[in-house]
């Protein structure tokens, strides 16, 4: 139950894409390409970073910049050498460029490729011909980047780059090839294999004070690190180094701390990188991130992806977040910014996995009012069946804590999770989840009676078992849940006779056509055989006979209503009274118990549309006399169909459990368990109640290796 679990890759960005070019800003932006400006753009861009398709301003507007300074009495590299770009030419030899570049470009990408390999060493070519690769990938929707690779574009672009190692614009263009070209699997296997990731790595070491580099430099190696078997690589290859230090020198670019926090994602979507990324002080630099831009949704979601990833299947970095401070961040950014879904969704993520397997993180996340949190966030996005994933799986982790049962117990908890089980109930996830999230706070009759009130016993039948038959882990657990509701003899009192002998039908077609499906999984054959032999048992019903039920089966003639009125969608309409007279024999060493139940319909009943058949006085003597002659010499433990036995069980951290979770002779009840289920059997064919009530669980954990929107 703690293997990763890997999400949707989504869209991979392209640099290209989200440089906001223009048409009529592409052909000035090429006759500029030899200013100074060219050095780095940030020094003109109001931001510093690269912008977003809202701005117009990145490398190529900076030269208008150095274009304005020009009449000012600045100095421009036309005939003087390189200039602080790099790039020397004079206005002849740069119009002259363009037309070269102009007349290849409508000819098609390859004759561009062509010139760029014909003038390998003329930085004023190679720069102009990176611009227009860049300017095609953009807005020429003829041509796909797969078709630049596969003309041979990787190649030539990193020889280019390998050619001019000290000039800015060339590096900064390079890598923005890069980064588009890698936006699919196919060319990112392309690119990487030909050296792109030590083209990218090498250029954002070369310019670490450029902003746009660092910028286009994690897009590139977010793209290059899609396949999971090639991060231990991209580490070894100082990936993870350049990345943090984008994260510590750009702590004020809000783009850079945009790309770098996704960056982190995937690279820390493996077990070496972990460690790295954490011994470097990653997860440190992720919240810095944060912090410094609480209002930025996209910080706050990349973050929270990184941090998702980097807690998977690592006990130490779990410690870590919580000591640095993670978990008030997270909640922080769950309250701010509560109308992104995905930000939710990664953020539910980070408390599932901060909460699995430590009970000091489950402490802190209910100190600081999480449970709440999260039942707010999934009443307000019920419609979101991520974040419904994520959140029934961080309240799973927290129930598994004793002292967090009684607040999780909450009616508005466990409606939410009903809600979330009815509303989603194709995902098996969901329905595993909340299974053993009800069944850890499964241990007193206000609780129960809070499930099935809402609705609970048919949600469980119809979402979790009926729609997963296929699905084992669901059928465990949503049969150990039916088998610890069955033991307290609730649900067979909670409807009238009619719809439960039809739920009970429901329950035990469902129960072997389960078994029948998974013959070999002990799991579900365990628990769906002990439902069936607890459904049917009336001895533990005896227990709550007196009144409202309190367990102590002593008084006679005593009369309870059941709840069907209370609870919703049910189709009852009024509820039944049941006369049950209990008679105890102590003229022996062995006490024996009498039950004679009738029902009879409430005063209501006639009018609420609700009618019960008359029995005839046969009927009712015939009745009356079987069960005066019904005295069991051991009524409190009929026996099982088969012996339940012991198997091993999964856990998060890949270790087994061979304790049996149904019927351990050695489990200890607590006192709520022992308060409502009484004195345990002496029968030694069925295990004890107070065993078989304790099951436990482990806690379970997800990776997300990739968030790109």
């Amino acid at each position: 139950m703690g293997n990763e679990v890997s999400a949707d890759v989504g869209k991979r960005r392209s640099c290209a894409s989200l440089m906001g070019w223009t048409s009529d800003t592409s052909s000035s932006s090429s006759k500029d390409a030899d200013r100074e400006s060219r050095k780095d753009s940030e020094g003109t861009s109001s931001t510093g970073t690269r912008p977003s398709r809202s701005s117009s301003t990145d490398s190529r507007s900076g030269s208008k910049g150095s274009r304005r300074g020009s009449r000012t009495g600045e100095s421009e590299s036309h005939s003087n050498g390189p200039g602080p770009g790099g790039i020397a030419a004079n206005g002849k030899a740069s119009a002259s460029a363009d037309r070269i570049v102009s007349e290849a470009k409508r000819r098609g990408p390859e004759s561009l490729l062509d010139l760029l390999r014909a003038h390998s060493s003329d930085s004023l070519m190679t720069s102009k011909v990176f611009i227009a690769l860049l300017q095609l990938c953009c807005h020429d929707q003829t041509v796909s980047p797969s078709t630049l690779v596969s003309a041979g574009a990787v190649a030539a672009i990193i020889r280019s780059m390998d050619g001019f190692p000290t000039i800015s614009s060339i590096q900064m263009d390079g890598v923005g090839l890069l980064w588009s070209l890698s936006a699919n699997s196919e060319d990112e296997a392309r690119v990487r294999k030909e050296g792109g990731v030590r083209a990218v790595v090498k250029a954002m070491n070369a310019f670490p004070d450029s902003a746009v580099m660092q910028h286009r430099g994690c897009g590139a190696l977010f793209n290059l690190s899609n396949t999971v078997s090639t991060r231990g690589e991209l580490a070894s290859c100082g990936a993870i180094d350049v990345v943090l230090a984008c994260l510590k020198n750009h702590l004020d670019a809000v783009d850079v701390m945009q790309q770098a926090c996704l960056a982190c994602n995937p690279l820390a979507d493996h077990d070496g990188n972990k460690v790295l990324i954490a011994e470097k002080g990653g997860i440190e630099l992720i919240l810095g991130a944060m912090r410094a831009h609480p209002t930025d949704e996209i910080v706050q979601r990349h973050g929270c992806g990184s941090l998702h990833v980097l807690c998977a299947l690592n006990a130490t970095n779990k410690v870590l977040v919580r000591e640095a401070g993670g978990i008030p961040a997270v909640l922080a950014c769950m309250r701010a910014h509560a109308a992104s879904p995905k930000l939710l969704q990664r953020a539910c993520g980070v408390l599932w996995n901060v909460t699995c397997n430590n009970d000091a993180n489950k402490l802190v996340v209910v100190q600081l009012g999480g449970i709440d949190c999260i039942v707010e966030t999934m009443m307000a996005r019920m419609d979101v069946q991520a974040i419904q994933r994520e959140a029934c799986g961080a309240l799973r982790n927290l129930s598994l804590l004793a002292s967090n049962k009684p607040l999780i117990s909450k009616p508005h908890v466990i409606q939410a999770v009903l809600m979330a089980m009815r509303s989603h109930s194709s995902d098996a996830d969901i329905q595993e989840q909340a299974c053993v999230l009800l069944y850890s706070i499964v241990d007193n009759r206000e609780v129960i009676q809070m499930i099935l009130s809402e609705g609970g016993l048919d949600v469980i039948l119809t979402s979790a078992i009926q729609q997963h038959m296929r699905k084992a882990s669901v059928l465990e657990e949503g049969f150990g849940l039916l088998y610890k509701l069955a033991r307290t003899g609730l649900i067979q009192r909670f409807d009238t006779e009619k719809v439960q002998s039809e739920r009970e039908r429901m329950a035990f077609a469902l129960a072997t056509r389960a078994m029948a499906t998974h013959t070999g999984h002990q799991g579900v054959a365990k628990y769906a055989q002990g439902m069936m032999a607890e459904w049917k048992k009336p001895s533990y019903a005896a227990r709550f006979l007196n009144g409202n039920g309190n367990g102590n089966g002593t008084t006679s003639g005593s009369s309870a209503t059941s709840p069907a009125n209370s609870r919703r969608g049910s189709g009852i309409n009024g509820p039944t009274t049941a006369n049950h007279a209990v008679t105890v024999n102590t003229s022996s060493s062995t006490t024996s118990t009498t039950i004679t139940t009738t029902s009879t319909p409430s005063s209501n009943n006639h009018s609420n549309g609700v009618s019960t058949p008359k029995r005839s006085s046969r009927e009712r003597r015939k009745s009356s006399s079987s069960a005066a002659t019904a005295t069991p010499s051991n009524p409190s433990a009929p026996v099982h169909p088969m012996p339940l036995t012991a198997h091993k069980a999964s856990n998060a951290d890949g270790s087994t459990d061979t304790t049996d979770p149904a019927s351990s002779p050695t489990g200890t009840p607590s006192s709520a368990l022992a308060e409502l289920y009484g004195e345990p059997v002496t029968d030694p064919s069925v295990p004890p109640l107070s065993a078989r009530g304790s099951r436990p669980h482990t806690a379970r954990q997800r990776s997300v290796p990739r968030t790109t929107s």
